[in-house]
């Protein structure tokens, strides 16, 4: 109901304008497990691929539908149309943490009963592979480029918020928007971020459209910015996209800038 969506659930679902990020096609199974039944045993594996940067990235999705821990293994090769590359960087994004696997080699795991893990695939980049938003399930998708110079990389990610990137590298400054924010990234292994709230502290919040709009008008507002037919046809009930969108949103969320040196 309106006034009673919890933002967290949804955050990981759009972006600040209300955008969803969503990946190149529905979702589809892993050959391995196309003609067994996940809810006697096994797991159920479905992947997916998104845009990511001039390349594709991807993520495999795993589901336990039985009573019992289940073990599973994946290879980057389960999903077509990822990015060529002698090797993947595979980020659990529920374990936050990042394993480096060559192209033919099988990640293996375990899936306690009746639960849930989602995994995304990156080709691993010499110097770094920038998972992006990773606020979001498929935020690896916000990374609109990459440049590569001597001594540094420049990532564009299309709006701030908390960011990350795999590498084997230790970085020695960093720079967001132009503010150098080396002193507030922090590494966990292989894993180096830059989290929300210091991404507040560099460039601070700004006042954001439509916030003194009476709540109908915003509600409007909100769906005219998601772009959906359905939404503005009658496709989709009102008070539900009502209670999608209670988030605040923004027009135009400032891009981010990241320049990492080596």
């Amino acid at each position: 109901r309106v006034g009673e969506t919890n933002p967290d659930v949804l955050r990981p679902l759009s972006y600040l304008d209300g955008t969803l990020p969503v990946m190149i096609r529905s979702a589809r199974p892993a050959e391995d497990c196309v003609f067994s039944d996940p809810r006697k045993g096994g797991v159920l594996k479905l992947h997916n691929a998104a845009p990511w940067g001039s390349g594709m990235a991807g993520g495999i999705a795993v589901f336990n539908l039985t009573r019992e821990q289940q073990s599973f293994s994946f290879a980057p090769s389960d999903i077509p149309e990822l990015e060529k590359s002698p090797r993947y960087w595979v980020y659990d994004w529920f374990g936050k943490c990042a394993y480096s696997i060559g192209k033919d080699e099988r990640f293996e795991g375990t899936e306690a009963a009746q639960g849930f893990g989602w995994y995304v695939l990156l080709p691993e980049k010499e110097t770094l592979s920038c998972l992006g938003l990773t606020e979001k399930y498929v935020g690896f998708a916000a990374v609109e480029s990459v440049v590569e110079t001597p001594g540094s990389t420049t990532v564009v990610l299309r709006e701030t918020g908390p960011i990350s990137w795999l590498s084997h590298r230790v970085c020695v400054n960093v720079e967001l928007n132009g503010v150098d924010v080396t002193a507030l990234v922090s590494r966990k292994d292989l894993i180096s971020t830059l989290t929300e709230d210091l991404t507040e502290k560099a460039l601070p919040k700004k006042d954001l459209p439509g916030k003194d709009l009476p709540e109908e008008n915003l509600l409007e507002k909100n769906l005219t910015d998601l772009g959906s037919d359905a939404a503005r046809g009658g496709g989709v009930k009102k008070n539900a996209v009502a209670a999608l969108f209670t988030l605040t949103l923004e027009e135009k969320p400032e891009k981010a800038v990241l320049c990492i040196k080596w």
